[in-house]
């Protein structure tokens, strides 16, 4: 019989899905493993129809679910969520990014203003876990700044934190 935690690892081996772990008790070791191995939320039991209505719209709204709209916006740079587009101010044409760059600014945008981790976005963005190469994360991301105009040393969108992973500005963080 698998635990959770091993149902949630082979849960993501196969799909992405936002996953709301159920806890009879919240220890926090129990609780840290389940979001370090790729929950989206937790909640502890008992808890209010209410809360757990509330927890699943927030999952969905941060994992993009299909079928949810919505806008990020930040200076020049503007994503739509629901054309899969990503426009700059000034450039006629919207940007022209792989499937895997798109997917990495949608989860980076999604999740505005909280610092994802290198290993979060291997499992998010390239559907495996960690391998400790983080070579084609920093690519990926090095040429997504290029496109969108960005700069690793002077960021206005992509920021690192280093030996974390990486945070996208807010839409209402001053630039």
């Amino acid at each position: 019989m698998l635990s959770g935690i091993d149902l949630m690892k082979e849960i993501h081996r196969l799909a992405k899905p936002p996953v709301i772990s159920f806890f009879a008790d919240t220890e926090k070791e129990t609780v840290l493993s389940a979001l370090e191995m790729g929950a989206t939320d937790y909640i502890g039991k008992p808890f209010s129809e209410n809360e757990l209505i509330t927890r699943i719209m927030v999952a969905l709204r941060q994992h993009n679910v299909p079928g949810l709209s919505g806008t990020y916006k930040r200076g020049d740079l503007k994503i739509e969520y629901a054309q899969r587009s990503v426009t700059l101010a000034g450039v006629d044409d919207p940007l022209n990014l792989t499937a895997l760059e798109y997917r990495l600014l949608e989860h980076l945008s999604t999740n505005a203003g909280t610092i994802v981790s290198y290993e979060r976005l291997q499992w998010d963005v390239w559907g495996q876990p960690d391998n400790g190469d983080m070579r084609p994360l920093r690519a990926a991301v090095r040429t997504l700044r290029r496109k969108l105009q960005d700069s690793a040393t002077d960021p206005r969108c992509i920021f690192t934190e280093p030996r974390i992973g990486y945070r996208m500005a807010t839409g209402d963080e001053p630039l």
